[in-house]
C-alpha cells in the first residue's frame, strides 16, 4: 500500500512546479520530523483542491517561513578568525555515524552566524574537520548561505554528536540539539538562496562557443612555428609557465596545473607514453578535426625519456555539478539539446578502414576506463570479447548484449567534465577514457556513481530518450558487485 508520503511527494512532482520550488517542497515532507504528518497536512490541503489554489498557497506560505530562519551573512573579520582559530584548539569534535551508501549533506551557515550563544556552530562549520567513519573531509571557505557540500554516508537514522571542551574554562559548548534543527531546515534554506540568486541575476544570453575558421588558420601557424623549437625547449617554457602557474592560481591537483594565457598542463612525470596523457591528446585531436565540439585544444604533447606532458587550452566556466542548480527549467532543456547535439556528432567520427579492433582507444588501441580498471584492457576484436570481459563471478548470467552499433565516445561525461557558463554548455573536457565503445557506454557511464543530482538524471533521460534502461539494469549489477556495496 501506497504510504502517504509517497502520495504527498507524487502530488508535489505532478504540481508543474518552477525551478528550485520543487526541491523546496519535497525538502518540507523529506526533512521532516515526522514526514508521515506533514505528508498527512499536505494531503488534506489538497483534498478538494480541483484548481491548485490551496496548494499552491501552501508553496508560498512555506517559502514565508523559510525566509524567516534565512539572515543576512555576516562579514567575517579578521579578529573573529583569529578567536576562530584560537578556539579550533580548545573544542574536538565528532560526528559517529553509521551509513554505508555515499550521499551528499549541505552545511547551510546562515542560522548559526545569528545565535550569539550558539556562535560555535559557525565555527565548527567552517574550520573543523568533521571524522566520520576514520575519514577526514575538510569544510573551508564557507561563509554563506549556499556553503560547499562534502561526502558523508547515506541514511541518516542515527547520529550522535559529541561536544568536548579540553579547555578547563568552563566554556559553554553548543547544543547538540541544534545540530538536528539545523539539518532538517538547511536544504530548505539553500533552495531559498538559489531562489534568490535566480531572481537577482539578470538575463543570460550567452550563446554556445563557435570556432572561427580565420582565427583557427592564425592558431593553427602558430603552433606550427613554435614546434619547430626542439621538445626541450618547449617543456622548459612550460615548466617556468606552470611555476607561475602554481603562484598565480594554485594547484588544480597533482598532476595538473593550470597555466597563464589560457591553457592548461596535464602530465605524468613518471611514465614515457603515458596511456591517460597519450589517450587524451589524441581523443583532443580527433574531435578537433572532425567535429565542432568545444573542447580544450590540444596545444602540444612532449615525451621524454621518464615523463608526459600534454598542453592543451582551458575552458572558461564551471563544472555543472556547481552549476545545474541555479539553472532554469529552460536552460536546462537547452543545455539537454547541446549535450544531445554533441554525442550525435561524437558518434560521426570514423575508425580507420583497417583497424582490426571494434572496442579499442582513439588510436586502436587498448581502452583506458576506470570504470573498468585503473590500467588499460583490451583492446577487443568484437562487442562479445568486450561485453564478456565485464562479466563477474558473483552474476555469471548477468551479460550485455553483442549487437550495438559501436560509436567513437567519450566515456566520461559527468557533472565535473561539463562546463558551463551562463546556463550553456561551453565545452567538455577530461577526454583520457575516450574510444570506441558500444552506443549504450556514453549513456551508463554518464549516470556511473551519480546518486545526488535529480536534475542531471533527469536532464540525461532527455538526452538520450529512455533508450538504454535493459543496459543500465545490467551495468548497475555490475557496479554493485564491483564496490561490495
Amino acid at each position: 500500500m501506497e504510504s502517504d508520503t509517497t502520495r504527498a511527494l507524487r502530488v508535489v512532482q505532478s504540481a508543474n512546479l518552477q525551478h528550485p520550488d520543487l526541491p523546496l517542497v519535497e525538502v518540507f515532507l523529506q526533512n521532516a520530523a515526522n514526514p508521515d504528518l506533514a505528508a498527512k497536512y499536505l494531503l488534506e490541503i489538497c483534498t478538494d483542491d480541483k484548481g491548485g489554489d490551496r496548494f499552491f498557497q501552501f508553496v508560498d506560505d512555506w517559502k514565508s517561513l523559510v525566509k524567516k530562519w534565512v539572515f543576512p551573512v555576516v562579514p567575517l573579520t579578521a579578529f573573529y578568525i583569529r578567536e576562530v582559530l584560537r578556539a579550533r584548539r580548545r573544542l574536538d569534535v565528532q560526528l559517529l555515524t553509521s551509513y554505508r551508501n555515499a550521499s551528499m549533506i549541505y552545511l547551510e551557515l546562515s542560522l548559526a552566524l545569528h545565535i550569539e550563544t550558539f556562535s560555535f556552530l559557525l565555527e565548527l562549520a567552517i574550520l573543523f574537520p568533521l571524522e566520520i567513519i576514520g575519514i577526514w573531509y575538510d569544510i573551508r571557505h564557507n561563509s554563506g548561505v549556499n556553503s560547499s557540500p562534502f561526502i558523508t554516508f547515506e541514511r541518516m537514522c542515527h547520529w550522535k554528536c559529541n561536544l568536548v571542551d579540553h579547555s578547563a574554562t568552563g566554556i559553554q559548548s553548543p547544543d547538540s540539539r541544534l545540530f538536528e534543527i539545523h539539518r532538517r531546515f538547511a536544504p530548505a534554506m539553500r533552495w531559498t538562496d538559489v531562489a534568490a540568486k535566480m531572481e537577482r541575476r539578470k538575463p543570460r544570453m550567452h550563446k554556445p562557443p563557435t570556432r572561427n575558421s580565420f582565427s583557427e588558420i592564425l592558431i593553427k601557424g602558430a603552433l606550427t612555428i613554435w614546434k619547430i623549437f626542439p621538445g626541450f625547449i618547449r617543456l622548459q617554457t612550460y615548466k617556468m609557465l606552470a611555476y607561475a602557474g602554481f603562484h598565480l592560481y594554485g594547484e588544480a591537483n597533482s598532476q595538473v596545473q593550470r597555466l597563464p594565457f589560457g591553457m592548461f598542463m596535464k602530465f605524468d612525470a613518471q611514465e614515457k607514453f603515458s596511456p591517460r596523457i597519450m589517450n587524451e591528446f589524441n581523443a583532443l585531436t580527433l574531435v578537433h578535426n572532425h567535429t565542432s565540439i568545444p573542447a580544450p585544444r590540444p596545444i602540444d604533447l612532449i615525451v621524454t625519456s621518464n615523463g608526459t606532458y600534454l598542453i592543451s587550452s582551458r575552458i572558461n566556466g564551471v563544472g555543472a555539478g556547481y552549476a545545474l542548480d541555479e539553472c532554469s527549467d529552460e536552460e536546462m532543456h537547452v543545455i539537454a539539446q547541446d549535450l544531445r547535439k554533441y554525442i550525435a556528432e561524437l558518434r560521426t567520427i570514423q575508425r580507420k578502414p583497417d583497424s582490426t579492433f571494434a572496442i579499442s582507444n582513439p588510436s586502436g588501441g587498448p581502452c583506458l576506463d576506470y570504470r573498468i580498471d585503473v590500467s588499460p584492457v583490451g583492446p577487443f576484436r568484437t562487442e562479445k570479447d568486450f561485453s564478456d570481459s565485464l562479466r563477474l563471478g558473483g552474476a555469471p548470467d548477468v551479460v550485455h548484449r553483442d549487437d550495438h552499433q559501436i560509436v567513437f565516445t567519450h566515456a566520461d561525461i559527468n557533472l565535473r567534465n561539463v562546463i558551463l557558463r551562463d546556463g550553456r554548455i561551453e565545452g567538455i573536457v577530461d577526454w583520457e577514457n575516450a574510444g570506441w565503445y558500444p552506443e549504450y557506454w556514453e549513456y551508463t557511464k554518464c549516470r556511473f556513481g551519480v546518486r545526488f543530482s535529480k536534475r542531471w538524471l533527469k536532464m540525461l533521460e532527455e538526452v538520450f530518450d529512455h533508450k538504454y534502461e535493459e543496459e543500465l539494469k545490467i551495468e548497475q549489477v555490475y557496479w554493485v558487485l564491483d564496490s561490495g556495496m
